[in-house]
């Protein structure tokens, strides 16, 4: 999934001499990456406002996750200002435009006859 894809790409960034600060601005980036780019999927399935309240309540999880993994790296309140920036739904807007060509034929008849018409030209 998308973020699982994010978290484990943050935790085997870190080494064990990866200080609490960098881990902290990782975890965050992490955590921004998830709540901007992870929602997408959920758009063709949910309205906006379910969309927004599962990403919040994802990010809320995943911000646990994170402070449990690195509980004895990072301080238990560093991540409290991470990923909750509100994430508004892209809207797609659709414009399809239809032509329609409409083609007229005009056929002239004459009440002559094809060889009245020859004659008549000729005399």
């Amino acid at each position: 999934s998308c973020s699982h894809a994010t978290s484990t790409h943050i935790y085997t960034s870190i080494s064990d001499s990866t200080p609490a600060a960098t881990i902290t601005d990782m975890l965050c980036t992490g955590l921004t990456n998830i709540s901007s780019a992870c929602p997408v999927h959920l758009r063709p399935c949910f309205a906006a406002e379910d969309v927004e309240e599962i990403r919040l309540q994802h990010i809320r999880e995943m911000r646990k996750f994170f402070n449990r993994l690195m509980k004895e790296r990072i301080p238990s309140n560093a991540l409290d200002n991470c990923g909750e920036k509100k994430y508004v739904v892209p809207v797609t807007t659709t414009t399809t435009t239809t032509s329609t060509t409409t083609t007229t034929t005009t056929t002239t008849t004459s009440n002559l006859d094809d060889m009245e018409m020859f004659k008549n030209v000729h005399e």
